[in-house]
């Protein structure tokens, strides 16, 4: 019996279209490079991908604009919305506005517990229904709670190595 025809969610292809925004492709390459690897994996786009993707885009680049604006931030600086992009899995924004919750992603360095290398990871904590007022606050509250998050991960933590990025969930 043959399959039934089930087109694939443009959000399946986040991560091409957030690196493509983030390498500043054109709206071209970056479709290009979507139905490339879409034709790769052999799935077929739902219908209104293309205008899926602009969305897609747009918020990637919000993502992109708060992330550079957080990191020329300094310790004593206010965290405010300009730092703050939404998610692509965000709730819908009544839900937002009655209970707010942030999902803060850092990077962090340390030993792999199993092996014994060295690696570098991406961890994140959640927030809610406030985030720290200030960068160091929050750095602060990162470095508390990154311990236990590295072990999760099978890390031995070193350090916290910044690149903080929020997302409101």
């Amino acid at each position: 019996m043959a399959q039934a025809f089930r087109p694939v969610p443009l959000d399946s292809y986040w991560g091409i279209i957030q690196s493509g925004a983030r390498a500043r492709l054109t709206t071209a390459q970056l479709w290009a490079a979507v139905r490339h690897s879409s034709e790769l994996a052999g799935e077929t786009l739902s219908p209104g991908a293309f205008q899926r993707m602009n969305q897609l885009r747009g918020l990637a680049g919000s993502q992109i604009r708060a992330d550079s604006f957080l990191a020329g931030l300094n310790r004593s600086a206010a965290i405010t919305a300009a730092s703050i992009a939404q998610d692509i899995n965000s709730r819908d924004a009544l839900a937002r506005s009655l209970s707010p919750r942030f999902k803060v992603a850092f990077d962090v360095e340390g030993t792999r517990i199993s092996t014994g290398s060295a690696v570098t990871l991406r961890l994140t904590d959640t927030f809610g229904p406030t985030l720290p007022g200030t960068v160091g606050a929050l750095e602060d509250d990162l470095g508390v709670s990154a311990p236990a998050l590295a072990m999760d991960s099978d890390l031995e933590l070193a350090q916290v190595t910044g690149n903080i990025s929020i997302r409101e969930v």
